[in-house]
């Protein structure tokens, strides 16, 4: 008889000390990340060391890499510094972190710069990728170039051998572009040339649009959002039906946190493009500069990888969530036989919105929003509950 008591005591006595110990779906799930983190790191920098011959002699850093004028650098040059500098030639591709990024001698191959401002003022045979705060063209470029930033002057001088991709604040284009351009922006300025045709959205109206083309891309937003929202019912039902009702309950909530979620994203690419110009210079002044190559070639490609997650969460994931808790809404019914139908229905309205002049691009936007924060809340929800479950 006291046996079932004491060993019924003994249970309640060793649950707490289990769940202190190690609380379920935290410390193993972070130990599991960090370990792949190190994996990760230490396959990179085997990769790296291995690579040395190779990569020796195209690394520079420090406060300063200068390509000076009536001089060559023969192959690729990778460069983190605080201003880098080509005024000579660079018979390869041009990687550059820097404060500033100067280009205004020759580059026979791609250049992919980022910086606070970054001038093309020379001669880049092949495509500019460029990223920083100001980035100004004024020389030639034979291919593509993208550029994002805060703000992008292409110069009456300027000459863009193909297209022209951009994102930025303020935006001119006075100079001559080949192919086409495409580009968001608030503010848009252009006496340029463009050979090719003309989508820049800018202040929430794409510019030189007419009736039909406007029609035809909300046709293909729809189906794009719809296809997307289709593989998330798939691969994740709880979550798209659950964060539609987040949204549906508090959906003023839902769109603050989507604005906070979405700009703390922002903000984390910031501070990682600054950490790797600054890890690079660090490691460039301790003359490790064999490994800077590798910190660029990896912070670039999670800058892009994340760039493109976060753009197909915000650009048709969210919008699948916003248009499914307006059409269970409009439907009033949250069965699982009318989800189709309360997709459909919501969906179109948010394109329709969406594809409205002045407005539409700024509908788009609280509807990535609102979308993204019901996921948020409905991640939240769910720690919450997991938490309340392991107690």
């Amino acid at each position: 008889m006291s046996s079932q008591p004491d060993h019924g005591a003994q249970v309640r006595r060793r649950a707490p000390l289990d769940a202190a110990a190690r609380p379920p779906g935290r410390r193993p799930g972070r130990r599991g990340r960090l370990a792949a983190v190190a994996l990760v790191v230490l396959v990179a920098g085997l990769a790296v060391l291995a690579q040395h011959s190779r990569l020796e002699r195209r690394l520079r850093s420090g406060d300063l890499v200068v390509v000076p004028a009536g001089e060559a650098w023969t192959g690729n040059l990778y460069a983190a510094a605080r201003l880098v500098r080509v005024e000579g030639r660079v018979d390869g591709d041009l990687v550059a972190v820097g404060g500033d990024v100067d280009v205004s001698g020759e580059v026979t191959g791609d250049v992919m710069a980022i910086g606070g401002t970054v001038e093309i003022s020379g001669r880049v045979d092949g495509d500019a990728r460029l990223v920083g705060g100001r980035v100004l063209i004024h020389g030639s470029v034979g291919e593509d170039v993208t550029a994002a930033g805060g703000q992008l002057h292409v110069a009456t001088s300027a000459r863009v051998g193909d297209d022209l991709a951009f994102a930025s604040a303020h935006s001119t284009m006075d100079g001559q572009v080949l192919g086409d351009v495409l580009g968001a922006t608030v503010h848009y300025a252009r006496s340029g040339m463009i050979a090719g045709t003309e989508g820049v959205t800018t202040g929430g109206e794409e510019a030189h649009l007419s009736l039909s083309e406007r029609t035809l891309r909300a046709a293909v937003r729809l189906a794009s959002i719809l296809g997307v929202a289709a593989i998330l019912l798939w691969l994740l039902p709880g979550v798209v039906t659950g964060s539609a009702a987040a949204l549906r309950r508090r959906p003023l909530t839902s769109t603050a946190a989507g604005v906070f979620g979405l700009t703390g994203a922002v903000m984390v690419a910031m501070a990682l493009l600054l950490v790797m110009v600054l890890v690079g210079m660090g490691l460039g002044l301790l003359g490790l500069e064999r490994v800077v190559a590798g910190i660029v070639f990896a912070g670039i490609i999670v800058l892009v990888g994340s760039g493109f997650l976060l753009f197909l969460a915000s650009a048709f994931a969210a919008s699948a969530v916003t248009g499914l808790a307006i059409g269970r809404f409009a439907l009033r019914s949250d069965t699982q036989e009318r989800l189709p139908a309360a997709l459909a229905l919501g969906t179109l309205v948010v394109v329709v919105l969406s594809a409205l002049p002045e407005v539409g691009c700024w509908l788009a936007v609280v509807a990535a929003c609102a979308g993204v924060g019901g996921v948020l809340l409905d991640l939240a929800r769910r720690r919450s509950a997991r938490r309340a479950a392991a107690r």
